[in-house]
């Protein structure tokens, strides 16, 4: 790993697939269906309640990488996809069944692509593969909570709290924001990257 970047080298070996943590991170996709059936169900609480648990699978995936030494380059790259996946999922039925805002959709597919996009061309060209950062740390937690937001479906969520912004809608904002620099700051990691090797 280059301790600058924090990027590692592509060195993908099929036989590590199988690993504890990536087992794990595969089971938060495959809630992803019963998510939708209780959302369209309007069972907004379980919805939720399965939600908070697919997200603290995303935590025990990290840890028993760590524990387990079991970090590896294709956990990297399967882990951030499949948060992707299932957070933009999740939005796509929001914006047709919960006012999700569509423009916000399209702003976070836009830079989410940019992001697999870079870490694509970097994996297969320079054979580096990107670490998460501080930023799109942020960004996926306030984006999450923006989702639960607009899952749970209280009404004092949806009232004005500020510059007649509601309370879901403005952590969705900050969200966005945060994601746009992660965006920035990846491409940056990544040229860095590139130069040093």
């Amino acid at each position: 790993m280059d301790k600058k970047t924090k990027f590692v080298k592509a060195d993908f070996d099929p036989k590590t697939f199988f690993t504890i943590p990536n087992v794990v991170t595969m089971f938060r996709f495959i809630t992803l269906p019963f998510i939708w059936i209780l959302l369209y169900k309007n069972e907004n609480l379980w919805a939720f309640a399965l939600i908070i648990f697919a997200g603290l699978t995303d935590i025990l995936d990290g840890f028993l990488a760590k524990i387990l030494n079991q970090a590896t380059p294709i956990g990297k790259v399967i882990d951030p996809v499949v948060d992707k996946i299932f957070a933009l999922t999740l939005i796509i039925f929001l914006v047709f069944n919960r006012n999700f805002p569509p423009y916000a959709f399209v702003i976070i597919l836009i830079l989410e692509f940019l992001i697999l996009l870079g870490g694509y061309i970097l994996t297969k060209k320079h054979n580096i593969v990107p670490s998460s950062n501080t930023f799109g740390k942020i960004a996926a937690s306030l984006i999450s909570i923006a989702i639960w937001l607009y899952v749970i479906k209280l009404e004092i969520f949806q009232k004005n709290v500020i510059c007649n912004i509601s309370l879901q809608n403005l952590v969705l904002l900050l969200g966005i924001i945060f994601l746009a620099v992660a965006t920035l700051s990846y491409y940056i990691g990544g040229k860095k990257a590139i130069n040093s090797k």
